[in-house]
């Protein structure tokens, strides 16, 4: 009991370091960074700890941070004028 809490402990000040870090880069780049890119950072920065993206993005979520979004959704069907979903003639 008294290792697994020490482990939890260790991971829990971990996490801290890393959150820390996680802003730092998320302020560089002016919030537009999200969880693929900033783990991307934090590889290339060197800093000895191996960082896995989906970590990252627990993270981010547990300290509310979020990339910004820039693609549009895109409309794959268009109704027809004048009619409603579903208001089609029963073809059956």
């Amino acid at each position: 009991m008294a290792s697994e809490r020490a482990c939890q402990e260790a991971r829990q000040a971990a996490d801290a370091r890393l959150a820390a870090r996680i802003r730092k880069v998320h302020e560089d780049s002016d919030g537009t960074y999200g969880a693929p890119r900033i783990t991307a950072e934090l590889r290339d920065d060197g800093g000895g700890q191996v960082v896995n993206h989906k970590r990252v993005a627990r993270i981010m979520r547990t300290i509310g941070l979020e990339g910004v979004r820039l693609r549009r959704r895109h409309r794959t069907t268009v109704a027809g004028p004048g009619r409603a979903e579903g208001a089609g003639p029963d073809r059956a």
